[in-house]
């Protein structure tokens, strides 16, 4: 380690194998001295360990299959005021702070998108995200 600080990416269960490949070699060439990125992806863990590392993450990515699933990336980066990457289309509502990026050129747009956090991550700050609003979102859905 040089020094710098870490942003951990966690890449969520149903992206397929070509596009989180993809995803770990733009992403983590964000690194610099300042800031390294490193990318987890849910499936190379074992389940009784991802908690852990979706708890120490900076940002989710997710396909919309994991958001029609509810897949647990997704719901614990929304639950804990991550900014979330959705790649695909989605039918519905998302909440503050999930960001679509569609399904044209939507690697590199993930990309761009976490390279403007990656601004923030190197100084130490959060990307911002209105916490507030995403927890009126939520309780919203759940009353």
């Amino acid at each position: 380690d040089e020094g710098g600080r870490l942003a951990v990416v966690c890449l969520g269960e149903a992206l397929d194998a070509p596009t989180s490949a993809s995803l770990r070699i733009g992403l983590e060439a964000l690194s610099r001295p300042e800031l390294r990125i490193e990318v987890h992806e849910e499936d190379e863990h074992p389940r009784r360990d991802r908690a852990g590392r979706r708890r120490s993450a900076q940002a989710v990515v997710v396909s919309a299959a994991d958001v029609d699933a509810g897949a647990r990336s997704y719901l614990e980066g929304v639950a804990q005021a991550l900014p979330v990457i959705v790649l695909g289309r989605v039918a519905h509502e998302l909440p503050p702070g999930v960001v679509p990026v569609g399904e044209r050129d939507e690697i590199d747009r993930c990309i761009a998108c976490i390279r403007t956090w990656a601004l923030a991550w190197a100084e130490g700050n959060a990307a911002e995200v209105d916490a507030e609003a995403r927890r009126r979102w939520i309780a919203q859905r759940v009353a």
